[in-house]
C-alpha cells in the first residue's frame, strides 16, 4: 500500500501543514475497555475512536537475517495509569499502530500492523516494551528435514 502525495510531502518536505500521527491501541480480553493513545499535541478522532495525545517513541524492527524482528514501544508513564493496567493482565495484550495524517485522520495511510506486547518494563518515567508480530508457539513447523539426500532440487 502506498503512501498518499500528502502523507509523502509531510514526511520529506522543509515545510508543511501538516502532521502525521500514530495511532495506537492496546487492548486484551481482560481489559473493560482499551487503551488509545496518539502521538499529537491533540487528541485526535479517527472512525469515531477518541486517541488521547500522550507521549510515547516506537522504535521499527531491525532487518537482521534470522532474526526474529521485534518492535519496542516507549509510552511515557509518569501518572503511572499504563502501569497500572499493565500489571493486572495474564494475557499480553494486543498493540495495533496506525499512521494517518492529522488533517485527514480517518483515512489510514498505514496499517493497521498489528503486534503482540511479550514484555515490558516500567519505572516512573517510561513503561517500555517488546513488540513482535505474533506467538511462536502456534506459527506451523515442518516435520521433514531438509536435506540435500532428501530434497535435492533445494541445494
Amino acid at each position: 500500500m502506498a503512501l498518499s502525495l500528502r502523507m509523502l510531502g509531510a514526511q520529506f518536505a522543509r515545510e508543511t501543514g501538516e502532521t502525521p500521527v500514530l495511532l495506537v491501541t492496546i487492548d486484551s480480553t481482560e481489559m473493560v475497555s482499551p487503551i488509545n493513545i496518539c502521538n499529537n499535541g491533540e487528541d485526535v478522532e479517527s472512525d469515531s475512536v477518541i486517541y488521547t495525545a500522550w507521549p510515547f517513541d516506537i522504535s521499527l524492527p531491525s532487518e537482521v537475517p534470522g532474526k526474529k524482528s521485534r518492535t519496542t514501544i516507549k509510552i511515557s508513564n509518569v501518572s503511572q495509569q499504563v502501569e497500572s493496567i499493565l500489571d493486572v493482565l495474564v494475557e499480553s495484550p494486543e498493540v495495533t499502530i496506525s499512521l494517518v495524517l492529522a488533517s485527514t485522520p480517518d483515512t489510514i495511510e498505514r496499517g493497521p500492523s498489528q503486534f503482540i506486547l511479550d514484555s515490558y518494563v516500567a519505572d516512573k518515567f517510561d513503561a517500555s516494551g517488546s513488540l513482535s508480530y505474533g506467538d511462536d508457539i502456534h506459527e506451523p513447523v515442518s516435520k521433514h528435514s531438509f536435506t540435500p539426500q532428501e530434497f535435492p532440487g533445494d541445494f
